[in-house]
């Protein structure tokens, strides 16, 4: 054949991933061109690449590829598993991650999973999301967290196996010492607001769901303010479970906080504690009927670096745009401004940047 190498890796990357591995198979010419291409090809993969591939295919894709796939994804439910792997993805085919030495993000929500196997993930996993396995145990997930020592993101979302002792077990052995990011749902049970003592913790998502009640507890907004006052910089409360005036007081006593957003709030005073929150970039508030215009804009005005308001209602413009210009104008004329430019307003109807 002509053609050089650099037009053959041409060729090889608009093959599909079996027809690259049976590319990589004919000669050693062509694995050749292959091992130089596969660093930048194959840094990122969905599982929805394997299908119709043979278990020859992804042992050999594993043994010239896997130790530069650093992101291996795979977001299924019971069908679309069927498609990818022939079956739903068990405990037993994990083990085939276990030479990706470079793997950083895996992602297997709504897999039918126990969690025997995931403690022999490789280390080097930095993200990890099982949102929707529910058949996960609570005692198999904190001996993944100890065998993974770099990891930093967690989202364990509707995976309602978790035991009240799950938390605990997990601060008490200090397993997770590096987590920055965890998205959990709170749940009537158990002891979430443990969260709150996680070393590292600087973004915390929590889904509330659509309860009869509401499983959101007092403790974790009294927790975090104990433990991370200064250090949260994210938090998101989202679901049908509202907030009580003793939680968002406790909120507002979150003076690291960068991004808030909650769902629902109803209590114009109670949003005015607010102004407390210095480092306050973004501000985003579900089912805020009940909050008035000039609470938004008495906000905007204390939150110095606010620059992100987004709201689920229609907005009165004509009585709040002048508000914000005329903020913005003033802190430019003294210079002292401090928000990112331009102003974001967000709404359920239409979003508006200034500047």
């Amino acid at each position: 054949m002509g053609l050089n190498d650099l037009c053959l890796e041409h060729v090889l990357q608009y093959l599909e991933l079996e027809d690259q591995i049976h590319f990589a198979r004919s000669c050693l010419c062509f694995r050749g061109v292959y091992q130089l291409a596969t660093a930048r090809l194959h840094k990122t993969m969905h599982l929805t690449q394997f299908k119709g591939m043979t278990v020859w295919d992804m042992r050999d894709f594993f043994k010239l590829s896997g130790c530069h796939v650093q992101h291996l994804v795979g977001s299924t439910n019971t069908t679309r598993s069927q498609r990818l792997w022939k079956r739903n993805i068990s405990d037993g085919s994990l083990l085939a991650l276990r030479s990706l030495r470079s793997l950083k993000t895996l992602t297997l929500d709504g897999n039918p999973l126990h969690g025997d196997t995931l403690p022999k993930l490789p280390t080097t996993i930095e993200s990890l999301s099982l949102n929707e396995c529910k058949e996960l145990r609570g005692v198999c997930l904190t001996k993944t967290f100890k065998a993974l020592p770099q990891l930093k993101e967690l989202s364990i979302k509707n995976t309602f196996t978790i035991g009240s002792e799950f938390f605990q077990t997990i601060i008490k052995d200090n397993s997770c010492a590096l987590l920055e990011t965890l998205r959990i749902t709170a749940t009537g049970g158990g002891n979430y607001e443990l969260v709150a003592q996680l070393p590292s913790l600087k973004h915390l998502f929590v889904s509330t769901g659509t309860y009869d009640y509401s499983p959101l507890r007092k403790e974790l907004f009294e927790q975090l303010v104990k433990h991370k006052a200064e250090q949260l910089e994210r938090l998101e409360i989202t679901g049908s479970a509202v907030l009580t005036t003793e939680m968002l007081v406790h909120i507002s006593k979150l003076v690291g906080l960068h991004t808030l957003c909650l769902n629902p709030i109803c209590l114009d005073r109670v949003l005015g504690k607010f102004s407390s929150l210095v480092k306050l970039e973004q501000l985003t508030l579900g089912q805020s009927n009940s909050v008035s215009d000039s609470a938004l804009l008495k906000l905007f005005n204390s939150c110095r670096k606010l620059n992100i308001l987004e709201v689920d209602r229609e907005l009165n413009l004509e009585k709040l745009l002048p508000g914000i210009v005329a903020q913005v104008r003033k802190e430019m004329a003294n210079k002292e401004l401090l928000r990112k430019l331009p102003i974001q307003l967000r709404t359920y109807f239409v979003s508006s940047s200034i500047w």
